[in-house]
């Protein structure tokens, strides 16, 4: 249930944040988001979640994770992108001891800019990753990763230039370790991510 009350509470943040921008948005001087527009960047985000197995909540983590991104602008406000990434996380089992969990990941995001006002853009988006990494005992594991996020971005220069954005989202990874009658193990939490990156 507890999952459920965040998705809708990041989902209806959206909305009220895209009917802001619908309100106040104005004509802009920038070619950020608009069809045709490359963009690359890099982006670092934390993370809290939990994780559960086999319908138990069996320890809490906290991840660092970086991506390379490069994407499209489809059509106007509208990015595609392709990313490579690396997450390590430190584990906090229920009566056990800390472990560290590392992996790579290979995604592809979906994400809207909506202008506000000038060069001020509201974003929201989703990912979807596959995971492949070694957890506790070198446990290797596989699975995938979905994300919805939120956020603000600031871009600078017209026909080309750089662009910061702060986002804030919710993850949810579904993994199963590659060993004989292991089951999928769910973690689910908060992140905040920030990217800087260049257009052209």
């Amino acid at each position: 249930m507890r999952k459920i009350l965040v998705v809708a509470s990041v989902l209806a943040l959206s909305v009220c944040m895209v009917s802001m921008a619908f309100a106040q948005g104005k004509k802009g001087g920038t070619r950020f988001a608009k069809k045709g527009t490359i963009v690359a960047s890099g982006e670092v985000g934390y993370e809290s979640k939990t994780q559960e197995y086999d319908g138990k909540e069996t320890s809490s983590s906290t991840e660092l994770n970086f991506a390379p991104v490069v994407g499209y602008f489809v059509t106007d406000g509208l990015a595609i992108s392709v990313f490579p990434g690396y997450m390590k996380s430190t584990d906090k089992p229920k009566g056990g001891d800390e472990a560290e969990t590392s992996a790579v990941a290979l995604g592809v995001d979906a994400r809207y800019y909506y202008l506000l006002q000038g060069t001020t853009f509201l974003n929201a988006g989703v990912s979807a990753a596959y995971l492949s990494g070694t957890g506790e005992g070198d446990v290797d594991f596989s699975g995938r990763d979905i994300k919805i996020s939120v956020g603000g971005t600031l871009s600078f220069g017209k026909k080309w230039g750089g662009f910061a954005s702060l986002d804030i989202g919710y993850d949810m990874q579904t993994t199963k370790a590659d060993t004989e009658g292991a089951k999928d193990s769910s973690d689910n939490g908060i992140v905040l991510e920030s990217a800087i990156g260049i257009f052209f």
